[in-house]
């Protein structure tokens, strides 16, 4: 288990804090009593307040807790979090997060700088592999979480300079060149262009996601969701999934692509009990192909019941193919069908000691 996170919520930070640090025991206590131990080392604690909030008490600097193992520890209280990859800090304002990107992404463009030499560097086509696969993702990781379009130019800005100064080591030009041409040049868009799409790109994936998956049912059903009405934050998830027309998604047909749900015959061969080496030398120097069994399956439907054939052979540098043995399987669904001629094809190509099966 990683990454796991504790949420309370309350009228000051004291009384949130007191709370998490009860429910931290009991989750140490759970660990123990399972022969498992938490990592203090990655322990951190952070806390939320409103703006212009007019709740009393002073900021938390830490909290002591008991561990059962270790005994009395402490826990500083940290300005940002770093949690998924993603940097959070204490007013939610999301600029620790777009420095640290943006630095992330000139560092990035420093070092792959020589490749944009202007007589033997990439042209622009594989420039555009190399910035789609490098670039675009450090600058846009987590927009899905801090993008909101609403009073962030500034975070904004700051990874767009970050996107002017690949561009400008793409194209190998001076810093001092206007950058709208640089975006027509290259085919690049502006972040102010790519993040509206990147939003609208999450909503429609969501709107395909099968209606089960916890990201969709997490603002409905979530068991951990304790907290008040009032305190239920406004996230992109809820925004995005707001006014979403009925789910895209529609399972494939069991017949090409079976379902997971479905169940699976688990069936580990018996292995012979020793290996002949004599009898291995011997058929290495007479009769090589013998060594090798290439097995071929076939799934496929005859009046309307799914069957799968199957065909054991020996090795292809045989020149006239030798069939060990080949028949068909019928079944109530594929996967069944598919799992018994697995199994039939390999219990018969483990009895005669390969050195290679070829499924």
């Amino acid at each position: 288990m990683d990454d796991s996170t504790i949420y309370t919520t309350s009228a000051t930070e004291l009384t949130t804090t007191t709370a998490a640090t009860a429910r931290f025991e009991e989750v140490l206590q759970w660990l123990h009593q399972n022969g498992l131990q938490a990592d203090l080392a990655k322990m951190e604690l952070i806390t939320f307040l409103k703006k212009k909030s007019t709740c009393t008490g002073g900021k938390v600097m830490g909290t002591c807790y008991t561990d059962p193992f270790l005994g009395p520890q402490h826990i500083t209280t940290t300005n940002t979090l770093h949690f998924l990859g993603v940097f959070i800090n204490r007013e939610l304002d999301w600029k620790p997060h777009i420095k640290i990107m943006a630095n992330h992404t000139h560092s990035t463009i420093h070092r792959i700088s020589i490749l944009s030499n202007s007589v033997q560097g990439l042209d622009f086509l594989n420039w555009h592999k190399v910035y789609n696969a490098l670039v675009i993702p450090m600058l846009m990781y987590g927009a899905q979480v801090w993008y909101t379009s609403h009073h962030q130019k500034g975070l904004v800005h700051t990874l767009q300079v970050a996107q002017n100064d690949s561009i400008c080591k793409i194209t190998w030009v001076f810093h001092t060149v206007p950058t709208e041409p640089l975006h027509n040049m290259t085919g690049i868009p502006p972040l102010s262009y790519m993040l509206p799409k990147l939003m609208h790109s999450y909503a429609l994936r969501l709107q395909g996601l099968p209606l089960g998956v916890k990201v969709k049912t997490i603002l409905e059903m979530d068991q951990c969701c304790y907290w008040p009405d009032y305190a239920t934050p406004h996230t992109n998830l809820r925004q995005a999934s707001t006014g979403l027309s009925p789910s895209t998604y529609h399972p494939l047909d069991p017949c090409t692509a079976g379902f997971w749900a479905h169940p699976q015959l688990h069936h580990t061969p018996q292995l012979p009990l020793s290996l002949d080496t004599e009898w291995l030398k011997e058929s290495l120097t007479h009769t090589p192909y013998h060594l090798t069994i290439h097995i071929f399956i076939c799934p496929t439907v005859v009046n309307s019941n799914p069957v799968t054939t199957f065909y054991l052979c020996y090795g292809h540098l045989h020149t006239n193919p030798t069939y060990i043995t080949r028949g068909s399987q019928s079944r109530v669904n594929q996967m069944q069908a598919l799992c018994l001629a697995v199994q039939t094809t390999v219990d018969s190509a483990i009895t005669l000691k390969p050195t290679h099966i070829y499924l």
